[in-house]
């Protein structure tokens, strides 16, 4: 008789510990969900320019305080910190893009064929690369004292003939076989992603040329966004919280409306093997490691726009 009501509370204080852990299940359930829905950002401009880098690391860590003052996720990827197959791959899958403005941006070779690949889906999708659709696929961050000119006809006519030349003088009409033998699993798995081995949708070497160049016409008609990587911190928040506002408006490539073709003729791709230019690869190498291709894509999947 004593112990019965002992074992009364027991049951009673099990059975209340129990719902509490339920509970706090649950929580961190809604938690890993609400983690999970991120919005992701491919961060792009001329890694070879140390000034550059830097304002793209404040923008990031400023992007990422904000996001937390909103309780917010995102995730971004600053393609200063990965190498180019990486960049490469997360441009393929559709992610925005955040163009860093700085002398030579326009003419870095990984902006370039980030920029091209991204005009090539845009036009393979059927939704061409005019400039409200550029809009919602990218956007530009004009940061102070990186000496950035606005592009004109001669600049852009400039772009189309040397971005040309480096397609014509290097392995024109070679088929790109990556050998991945003697490459670890990781590495093998982006080995698809380098610029050699990507399939382009373009006719020819001077359709990739010009695509470029309209690429960059539709991307300069919206307008830049200011940062002033050099004022306050509590400055640069608040204009990045404008940016922040602004890339809510950006949606993976595939999230973009798709147009029918009026022909069924016309949904015929015809693919080239974008040659290897050896003297195109950034200067600067890193030698932070790939990581796996399918926690890569288990993250992706989950990531929300």
């Amino acid at each position: 008789r004593r112990r019965g009501p002992l074992a009364r509370w027991s049951s009673e204080l099990m059975s209340a510990a129990g719902c509490h852990i339920c509970e706090l299940q649950a929580m961190n359930r809604h938690a890993g969900c609400l983690k999970r829905q991120k919005r992701s950002f491919l961060l792009l401009g001329n890694r070879d320019d140390m000034e550059a880098v830097a304002a793209m690391q404040i923008f990031e860590a400023a992007m990422s305080e904000v996001s937390q003052q909103l309780q917010e996720g995102i995730e971004i990827f600053n393609c200063s910190m990965l190498p180019e197959a990486q960049v490469l791959m997360f441009t393929q899958q559709g992610t925005p893009i955040i163009i860093m403005l700085s002398e030579g941006v326009l003419t870095c070779p990984l902006v370039q064929r980030v920029c091209a690949l991204r005009s090539s889906q845009l036009v393979e999708q059927g939704i061409g690369t005019s400039s409200h659709v550029v809009s919602e696929s990218a956007l530009l961050i004009d940061a102070d004292r990186l000496d950035f000119e606005y592009p004109d006809a001669d600049c852009y006519e400039s772009i189309q003939k040397n971005f040309l030349e480096h397609l014509e003088q290097t392995g024109q009409g070679m088929t790109a076989t990556a050998s991945v033998v003697s490459e670890s699993p990781s590495k093998a798995a982006f080995s698809r992603f380098k610029w050699q081995n990507l399939r382009l949708n373009y006719d020819s070497k001077q359709d990739c040329a010009q695509g470029l160049v309209t690429f960059y016409r539709s991307l300069f008609n919206q307008l830049a966004l200011p940062l002033s990587t050099h004022a306050s911190w509590r400055t640069m928040v608040h204009q990045v919280e404008s940016i922040y506002e602004r890339s809510k408006g950006l949606s993976l490539v595939s999230h973009l409306p798709t147009t029918p073709s009026l022909r069924s003729d016309e949904s015929r791709v015809t693919t080239w093997d974008c040659p290897t230019n050896e003297s195109m690869s950034p200067s600067v190498h890193r030698s932070q490691s790939l990581p796996s291709l399918n926690s890569w894509w288990n993250r992706q999947t989950h990531d929300t726009i």
